[in-house]
């Protein structure tokens, strides 16, 4: 089984990679143009969740040899889902 890890990422940190502009805060989106241009795709099928997870803001870096292989976010809490 694959492990699916999803997370909220720090949207203003890559708007103002992105943009260059000095962003101090996350910006609003409104998705109703991009849910109604793309209804009839299909984003995701026969997905089995398992649990849901809070965790930490900021992520860690995972080390391997003194070098960064990997990061991840320190769970918080969860609780399985049926």
């Amino acid at each position: 089984m694959r492990v699916l890890k999803t997370q909220k990422t720090n949207n203003a940190w890559w708007i103002r990679k992105a943009i260059g502009k000095d962003v101090k805060h996350s910006p609003l989106l409104d998705a109703q143009d991009l849910i109604e241009r793309y209804k009839e795709y299909e984003w995701a099928k026969d997905i089995r969740l398992e649990k849901l997870s809070i965790s930490e803001t900021g992520r860690k870096h995972v080390l391997e040899n003194g070098k960064e292989v990997d990061w991840t976010y320190r769970e918080v809490a969860s609780t399985p889902l049926p």
